[in-house]
């Protein structure tokens, strides 16, 4: 009798303690699933239950069927075959081809540049999003959905965007649509709508929906400095050092950092700002044939110009018609510096930042002026059409020579230094010129009536790798190449550092 009553005891026991644990279990957060999808924030203090992502709890992926990701150094290469025309090989630093691992794509922070994520998105042979994770920037894997794609940075912050398939564009936020700027670290949201962002300050960016609308200006913790005081369709153009170039439904405005308007102009494009490096944000304001040149940190005029004005640098600036072959430099004053040419353009130096120096070209002969106009070197290349300003600092100049092979006259190139030394082999007829690192390009010539050569070059015009078919991504340490029979990694000398055998298949054409 006495066993009977214990175990009706013990039964009555259990069963009071698994009601006590279920009804623990109700009044708990949520399931893990539920715990990896963003949770909703406002800009209050609470969010409303409406803004919910809908559709994500089903979506969370576990994270131990993540792939693994490969974040060392590596080289891509390409190793075309019959069954694969656009194969990519990867290469560790010892030259050897990484198999079977995957190559996540890097999300760097807008503001600051830095590495914060990496992510990688898988789809199906339809093109259908089927997941995407998200991994820190030291490779370890943080979560994964899979109805939506990890977008830009801002910090730790990153935006999470819904998307269907490959080709398939962000859906438009009025039209039901969302996006988010989500904490990872928080699995909240943080702001909604936000398909966009954009670099104001050093420490700074905009939030922008799907029509660009401003939403608000946001610090790198996810903290909003700045509501957007405007509703409709104020929408941003561009920004521009510490400034925006906005739409309002007529005309168009400059706001500064705050979102406060500093100046207005009743039609669309009346208004244009330049970023002119240390000489500050500028603005061109159009006013019937006039052209105002304003400096926009204090709004003082600095000059008047027709309106064939076409860019300034900020100490001067460029007007003239392009076809009629009669441009000018003037100073910010409208001083005339020096023209006409046929063309002019301001030149960057090897960081991309204006130097004070202007480009200007006359029939076959290309100048080098100083910011007062005066010629600080010249060279005539017979057949010059075209002269431009392009990576590091260099001018590649595009003339027409006629083919030795066909007889038909083509487009050459040369690379001219910013003191117009030859860079290129002056005596050789480049048929394109590409850039490998910053002190080597490829020069490629044509050298039979249906084959072409392509050889790597230093700065110095010196051949450093003969006949090469292929390079891929190189750094200050090695060069990706393939040459007819291997492949591999180079030095900036033209080196092998190492050398394997294609692989077989491996085909490159002519």
């Amino acid at each position: 009798m006495k066993r009977t009553c214990s175990a009706l005891l013990c039964i009555l026991i259990i069963i009071s303690l698994t009601g006590c644990f279920l009804q623990q279990e109700e009044t708990k957060a949520p399931s893990s699933a539920q715990e990896t999808q963003p949770a909703p924030v406002s800009t209050e203090e609470t969010a409303p239950p409406e803004s919910q992502p809908e559709g994500e709890t089903e979506a969370v992926l576990e994270t131990k069927t993540a792939p693994k990701i490969y974040t060392k150094k590596f080289y891509s290469l390409a190793m075309p075959t019959a069954e694969d025309p656009g194969q990519v090989c990867y290469l560790d630093e010892q030259g050897a081809i990484l198999e079977n691992v995957t190559i996540p794509t890097p999300l760097h922070d807008v503001v600051s540049g830095k590495l914060r994520y990496y992510t990688v998105t898988e789809y199906d042979k339809n093109g259908t999003l089927t997941a995407s994770w998200l991994y820190s920037a030291k490779g370890k894997v943080l979560e994964g959905s899979g109805n939506c794609t990890y977008e830009d940075c801002l910090g730790n912050l990153i935006i999470m965007q819904p998307k269907g398939t490959r080709v398939e564009e962000a859906p438009d936020a009025s039209a039901g649509g969302q996006s988010w700027l989500y904490d990872p670290s928080q699995k909240a949201v943080v702001a909604e709508n936000v398909f966009s962002l954009e670099k104001i300050t050093g420490k700074t960016a905009i939030c922008l929906d799907a029509k660009r609308r401003i939403l608000g200006v946001y610090d790198m913790k996810g903290q909003m400095l700045h509501k957007t005081p405007y509703d409709g369709d104020f929408t941003c153009g561009y920004c521009c050092g510490s400034y925006i170039l906005g739409y309002p439904p007529e005309g168009c405005a400059i706001l500064n950092e705050e979102l406060v308007v500093v100046d207005t102009a009743p039609k669309m494009f009346d208004m244009e700002l330049y970023d002119c490096g240390a000489q500050g944000v500028l603005c061109l304001k159009k006013d019937n044939d006039l052209r105002h040149i304003y400096r926009v940190d204090d709004w003082k005029m600095l000059g008047t110009f027709p309106t064939t004005f076409q860019t300034t640098d900020g100490i001067n600036t460029i007007c003239g018609d392009e076809f009629s072959k009669d441009v000018k430099l003037h100073s910010m004053r409208g001083k005339r510096l020096a023209g006409p040419y046929d063309k002019i353009s301001f030149l960057r130096d090897e960081n991309e930042a204006l130097n004070g120096l202007t480009l200007a070209r006359k029939d076959d002969v290309v100048y080098v002026l100083n910011k007062h106009g005066s010629v600080l070197a010249q060279r005539r290349i017979p057949g010059l059409t075209r002269a431009y300003n392009i990576y590091d600092g260099l001018i590649l100049c595009e003339y027409e020579f006629e083919n030795d092979w066909t007889g038909q006259t083509e487009t050459g190139f040369s690379l001219l230094d910013q003191g117009l030394r030859w860079v290129s082999d002056r005596d050789r007829n480049f048929i394109r010129l590409e850039r490998v690192t910053k002190n080597i390009f490829a020069g490629t010539r044509q050298n039979g009536e249906q084959s072409f050569r392509t050889d790597l070059y230093n700065e110095k015009a010196e051949v450093i790798f003969k006949r090469v078919e292929r390079f891929g991504t190189a750094d200050d340490a090695a060069i990706a190449v393939c040459d007819k029979e291997h492949f591999g990694l180079i030095d900036h000398e033209g080196n092998w550092i190492a050398k394997m055998d294609l692989p077989e298949g491996v085909q490159f054409s002519d």
